[in-house]
This record gives C-alpha cells, sequence and structure tokens, in this order.
C-alpha cells in the first residue's frame, strides 16, 4: 500500500503548508452525507459468526484472538482470517452481507502484500474500508472496491492531496499517515475534536480524537501514528471566496519530474492556478564505470556515471537468445527475468500472447499440470477419470500424466478443478509429489523460520520444508518490511517460473551431477 498512496500524493503533488487560520468551516453537500451514511452503517454493522474464527494477523480482539461462536460484533470485519476455515477473506459490505452466515467469501490476490489477503486488488483492508465509503465510484464491473480509483480522480482534479496540520482537517478528508501505511476518513471536526472512520484490523470502527492529541509542529496524532497528509474531494462545496495558498515550483532532476508554480484553494481544494509537469532531465553519461558484455545465453550490462547527478544508471544489454526480452512485462533487472528466460527458452512456459508473459497473473491447475507434463517430456498416459476434463483439451493429457504418477488428486467429487487457482503451498506439494515419483531427493529438511509457519496446512508440511531447504521457495516481503511464506497465497506465473527453474537447478540437475560423480 505504501508505493500506492506514495504514487497517488506525487500524482497530485505535495503542496505547500496551508496558512494557520485560513481553512474555513466545510458546507455538508449530498455528496459528503452520501459517503458519512455509508461509514455509519459499516461501523455500526452487526454480525454474529457462527464458528469460533480466529483474527486476521494475530491483531488482538478485545484482548482475545478471535470471535466466538455466536457472539454479537459491530464493525464490518474486513480483516477476517480464519484458520478453522482455512482461508483469508476480502470481505465488501455487500458481499458479507450475502454470506456472513456461511463465515466465508472469495479471496483476492493483494498486490500490496503480494498474496492472497484481505484488500482489494491494489490495496489493503483500509483502504478496502475508505472505498466503500467513498462509493460505487471506486468499485470495479465485479463489484469490488480498487484502491487505485483514487490515482485517475487525483490526476483527473477530483482530488486534491497536501500536508494538513489538524487544525486544517475538513470533514471528508482522506488522512495518511506519515508511513503511508494507514488511511482513514474524517466524518467531523469541531472545535475540540475530529472523528475519523477506519478500519484497523479486525473490524472498523469511528474512533474520536481531541485536537490537543498533536505532534510539537501541530500535526495530528492517532494511536502513536502521525497523519501529516490529506486528500480532498473538489465535490464539497465551501461557504465564502477561494483561498488561494501558493504552490512552489519543484525543479526537475535527472529522474524525476519538475513543476511549474501554480495554486489552490486551502479550503476545497480546486486548483487556482495548474501546475504543469517540467520532465525529468535524464542522467548525462559521463564515463563508464562497469561493463559486462552480452552473450549468446547471458545478458551483459553497462555501468554509467552521470556527469549532473553523480550517480551511477546501470543499462542493460539483452542477450539475442534471451526468450524473455520479447515480452514488454518481463523487463531486465527484475527478479523473475532469468526464470522466466529459462522455462520459455526449454518451452516449459509460454506467454500470455506474443508480448505479454502476465508474471503477475496466477497459475490455474490446469496451467500447472501443463508445464509439468512438458517438463517430463509430455508422456502418454490416457483419460483421465475426473468429469470435468473432457478429451481433447489442451490440458487433458497433462493431467491424465499427473494424476497417473500420483502427482495430483482431485478436489473432490470426481473433479480436478482444471481453472483453480494453485496455492504456494499446493504447488511446493505437486513438485515433492514429483521428485518423489522420479526418484529425486525429496526428504524434508529442518522446521521453517518463517512468522506464518503456523499457516501451512499439515498436509504441506514436509512439501514446504524441503522446498525451502532447496531454495525453491522463499519468503514474500510484505508493506512491514518482514519475509513471510505466504503458503495459503495464489502461485503467480513469475514465482511458477521460479521455482520450477530452481526444481531443476537444484534437485533435478544436481541429482544427475551426484550419480556422475
Amino acid at each position: 500500500m505504501r508505493n500506492l498512496l506514495a504514487l497517488l500524493l506525487t500524482a497530485v503533488l505535495l503542496l505547500s503548508l496551508l496558512p494557520a487560520g485560513s481553512v474555513q468551516a466545510a458546507e455538508p453537500t449530498g455528496a459528503f452525507q452520501e459517503m458519512l451514511d455509508r461509514a455509519e452503517e459499516i461501523v455500526n454493522y452487526a454480525w454474529t459468526p457462527t464458528v469460533r474464527i480466529a483474527v486476521w494477523n494475530e491483531n488482538p480482539y478485545n484482548g482475545k484472538m478471535y470471535f466466538e461462536a455466536g457472539e454479537v460484533v459491530h464493525g464490518m470485519p474486513y480483516t477476517l482470517f480464519s484458520r478453522e476455515l482455512g482461508v483469508k477473506s476480502m470481505i465488501t459490505l455487500r458481499e458479507y452481507k450475502a454470506v456472513a452466515d456461511k463465515n466465508y467469501s472469495v479471496s483476492h490476490f493483494c498486490n500490496a502484500v503480494w498474496g492472497m489477503r484481505t484488500g482489494p486488488v491494489y490495496g489493503s483492508c483500509c483502504a478496502t474500508f475508505i472505498c466503500e465509503i467513498l462509493g460505487e465510484g471506486f468499485l470495479n464491473s465485479s463489484g469490488v472496491p480498487i484502491y487505485s480509483s483514487v490515482g485517475p480522480l487525483a490526476r483527473d482534479g477530483l482530488l486534491t492531496s497536501r500536508k494538513v496540520k489538524a487544525s486544517e482537517i475538513l470533514p471528508g478528508d482522506l488522512l495518511y499517515d506519515k508511513d503511508w501505511s494507514h488511511i482513514v476518513w474524517v466524518g467531523s471536526v469541531t472545535e475540540k475534536t475530529v472523528t475519523v472512520y477506519e478500519q484497523t484490523p479486525p473490524i472498523s470502527k469511528a474512533t474520536t480524537i481531541p485536537l490537543t492529541s498533536v505532534t510539537d509542529d501541530g500535526y495530528l496524532i492517532i494511536r502513536n501514528h502521525v497523519y501529516a497528509f490529506a486528500s480532498r474531494s473538489n465535490r464539497f462545496r465551501h461557504s465564502g471566496a477561494h483561498v488561494p495558498v501558493y504552490d512552489a515550483p519543484k525543479e526537475p532532476t535527472c529522474t524525476e519530474d519538475g513543476l511549474t508554480a501554480g495554486s489552490h484553494c486551502a479550503i476545497c481544494g480546486e486548483n487556482i492556478e495548474m501546475q504543469m509537469a517540467i520532465p525529468a532531465y535524464g542522467h548525462t553519461r559521463e564515463s563508464i564505470v562497469e561493463e559486462t558484455p552480452c552473450t549468446d545465453t547471458e545478458d551483459g550490462w553497462t555501468v554509467y556515471h552521470c556527469a549532473v547527478c553523480g550517480e551511477d544508471e546501470k543499462v542493460w544489454n539483452p542477450s539475442p537468445r534471451c526468450a524473455a526480452n520479447r515480452f514488454s512485462d518481463t523487463p531486465l533487472g527484475e527478479w523473475y527475468h532469468e526464470y522466466v528466460d529459462f522455462v520459455c527458452c526449454r518451452d516449459y512456459m509460454n506467454g500470455m500472447s506474443e508480448t505479454v508473459f502476465a508474471p503477475d497473473a496466477t497459475m490455474s491447475r490446469a496451467m500447472l499440470v501443463t508445464v509439468l507434463w512438458r517438463y517430463a517430456g509430455q508422456p502418454e498416459s490416457g483419460s483421465s477419470a475426473f468429469t470435468d476434463v473432457p478429451d481433447g483439451a489442451w490440458y487433458s493429457d497433462a493431467v491424465a500424466w499427473a494424476a497417473s504418477k500420483g502427482v495430483v488428486n482431485g478436489v473432490g467429487g470426481g473433479r480436478f478443478d482444471p481453472e483453480g487457482a494453485v496455492t504456494r503451498a499446493q504447488f511446493a506439494t505437486v513438485l515433492h509429489r514429483y521428485a518423489a515419483a522420479y526418484g529425486l531427493p525429496a526428504e524434508p529438511a529442518d522446521a521453517l523460520e518463517f512468522p506464518d509457519r503456523a499457516a501451512v496446512p499439515d498436509w504441506a508440511l514436509d512439501a514446504m520444508r524441503w522446498a525451502v531447504a532447496e531454495a525453491l521457495i522463499a519468503g514474500s516481503s510484505h508493506a512491514d518490511g518482514i519475509n513471510y511464506l505466504d503458503p495459503q497465497s495464489a502461485a503467480t506465473r513469475a514465482q511458477v517460473a521460479k521455482m520450477l527453474t530452481q526444481f531443476i537447478r537444484n534437485v533435478a540437475e544436481a541429482a544427475e551431477e551426484t550419480d556422475i560423480s
């Protein structure tokens, strides 16, 4: 979420501080009242779990780590995480009302934390909550809030972002803390207090903060977090004339665009004189610091020293035989580039088109077994017994082979579920079974040293221990700077490319070298 909030704020400029005492009271509008009504509905929403439910991310709820079955809970549980049910759920208001009695919902891949987790497709749980308050304009065609919608609104001038002190906060503001880790919505402001609506795991709630809770320089403090930035909707009317605030120009650098001078209204945020972007200069390549030429099989690079800013710039020189270079979304320097090249050069994986690999897309069960089947040499195995795997489908032979080798099982009821997503734990288990089926080393190693190791299902524990020990799978860095194993997260195409590459290098080829020696 940090990158998304930073993108939002830089997209609409971090404007200069507002002059003290210049902000007048905002006049409530229909738009604001609709937002307030939605916020009240969310924080007062009452639901009753029918089973004991563990709390997402181990955040305590009233001193507990769970919701008791039968207790009445007020506030939407956007961060519901049930270990008993084995799911991480993203729940919007409309979705939760439909499924609350069953205690489950759909899950979505969250880019902010690189895995299946609460929060919209872009963003996190607090962003989901904010999108609910802001309304339909922030929902995609499936009714799911997309936090990146705030960015286009900001660039179109419908939201204006700036630094605000506690005395300058207005109803309807979106407040961000200095770490870009949390966002709240302001429902009311009095002479002495400000009431914010927020999603703080595990439930949403309204919190009233005294305006004396400020830093020495006047910024609002909520639970030891300093809230210094706000985005303001330009749909809110205000009384009186605009109060202009000067927006200072910014010189461009080698890598960052600059801005011309401008001005905006201190109350409603409307641009009086729009600031215009000045393109970045680009590095001036003064001298070569390091140079590694490309080969037929390896990418090369050149490091230049910039005469203007003094920084070094690394420019990649792609290998003419690098399969990943034909894709526009697998650039040189990305962690997955070499793995995409490895699997595509050998035709184990293909792009989603001639120019797109889609590294962040999730892998289906049909895709996964097809990749392994290609690696195994595309052996013939007849037909499968699964009712949802028709003869002649592009994955039929692969599924039949994988089932015959015991590499994969069905999902019950005679079904394979070819379109179902594959989690990281499931893929590790599939590779582990493949290794055992073909006589490769498959002994589990030491215990897992990850903060979320308890989330690994019992049936996948040996496979995950083996996969980590063989460097097939590593932790995923989250917004809190900690590496998590994310066993329940959907495996992306980039992650599958890495795990298969490392399996071939570290397990299969290493075993061949040992046999030869």
